[in-house]
């Protein structure tokens, strides 16, 4: 809860950084302007990219949370064996802290990338946006 807070607050500021909110204005401009109040019919191929763009979605966050989480899934399996050959070892006192160690390193490992990563997700979200409303467009007007 905590680690999803920050990483709340932290994409909310780059992309306030990257003036993604004046480009998501403009976005809303930009669809007054192709799809007019009251315009009868929209594209109904339009919704299948949005439903098509949860996929996108879906594999972004896959592939922020991997380079984390696959770490400490080999560490907990590890421990299991662990625990398993020596069950008088207590695995609790070796793996929390192994863990939280390890966890706060890769953090920091993965957030000298971050930038560069949410920026492409901006870019391509917003992008998305413009040929949405592009393609929702032609049957209406």
């Amino acid at each position: 809860m905590v680690l999803s807070r920050i990483f709340y607050m932290i994409t909310l500021l780059m992309f306030v950084a990257l003036n993604g909110h004046l480009m998501v204005l403009e976005t809303l401009v930009m669809s007054f302007q192709s799809l007019p109040i009251g315009i009868n019919t929209l594209n109904a191929n339009a919704f299948e990219i949005v439903a098509r763009y949860g996929g996108t979605i879906f594999a972004s966050g896959m592939l922020m949370a991997l380079p984390i989480m696959a770490p400490l899934l080999i560490i907990s399996l590890g421990l299991g064996i662990l625990n398993r050959s020596a069950p008088q070892l207590t695995v609790f006192n070796i793996g929390f802290p192994t863990s939280l160690i390890v966890g706060i390193i890769l953090l920091m490992v993965v957030m000298t990338d971050l930038q560069r990563f949410l920026e492409r997700l901006f870019s391509d979200g917003l992008m998305f946006l413009h040929e949405l409303i592009e393609l929702m467009a032609q049957a209406g007007g």
